[in-house]
């Protein structure tokens, strides 16, 4: 398959992969994949529909970008409520987030990153009719909150166009500069080198960083005219694909 229609094909089964990971679960939908918390408003709010034949009781909380620290230990500056709900067959939930720090408590110049949180736990069918009890699946949703204060300069699709990229042979991996204010969210990353692909893990971009990509321990150091072809994820969850010239240095 040649370079651009792989790219097209692969951002296709990317775009759909996006929209469908709110609904790992049919019965439950989200209102989006990621969320903007402008520091001018008062509030936030994030729907969950519950499309099901049953309600559904439903856990949610944010943290600070790790998963393993349970809910009751975190302190973040954002509050979402409530905390807990039930959510009958053929309703929806409204979820409310407000930032509950002072002014001083997060950066001004530039986006802090948290995650949402929504823990699915269906009733037991069975155990409701006194029968044999059956395995019953919970389901947890882990979505991207960006806070973003007021006056940022520039834009978040302006920060991803401007990313800079550069292989460093001697660490033997390729490295990513965010000057923006903004997060970049990275879908698919690949190295190009002639019509050879080189696959790297994506990640979230921080703002003011120097990202480093590690290429594979096999991998051969592309030519001078390599390129890196990347496709980041907007603030609805569309995607963009962005082709940059490589730089090397030593």
């Amino acid at each position: 398959m040649r370079r651009d229609a792989s790219w097209r094909l692969s951002g296709l089964l990317l775009l759909l992969a996006c929209i469908q990971a709110p609904a790992v679960r049919a019965d439950v939908l989200i209102s989006g994949t990621r969320f903007i918390y402008p520091a001018e408003q008062a509030e936030i709010g994030v729907t969950l529909a519950n499309r099901g034949k049953l309600p559904v009781l439903v856990k949610a909380w944010i943290d600070e970008g790790d998963p393993a620290v349970a809910a009751e230990r975190l302190k973040p500056p954002l509050l979402m409520t409530p905390p807990l709900a039930r959510v009958e067959n053929g309703r929806e939930q409204l979820f409310r987030i407000r930032y509950t720090g002072r002014a001083d408590t997060l950066p001004q110049d530039r986006e802090s990153l948290f995650w949402i949180n929504l823990l699915d736990v269906p009733p037991d069918p069975a155990a409701a009719r006194d029968e044999q009890p059956r395995l019953q699946l919970a389901f947890q949703y882990r979505l991207k909150l960006f806070y973003r204060p007021g006056a940022l300069p520039g834009d978040p699709a302006a920060a991803a166009r401007g990313l800079r990229w550069s292989i460093e042979a001697s660490a033997h991996h390729v490295v990513a500069e965010n000057d923006a204010p903004y997060h970049v969210s990275l879908g698919r990353l690949a190295l190009w080198s002639g019509c050879h692909a080189i696959e790297l893990a994506p990640a979230t971009i921080v703002p003011r960083s120097r990202t480093p990509f590690d290429l594979p321990a096999d991998a051969l150091l592309p030519r001078s005219d390599a390129s890196i072809r990347y496709a980041w994820i907007d603030d609805w969850g569309g995607i963009t694909t962005e082709e940059k010239r490589l730089v090397r240095t030593h």
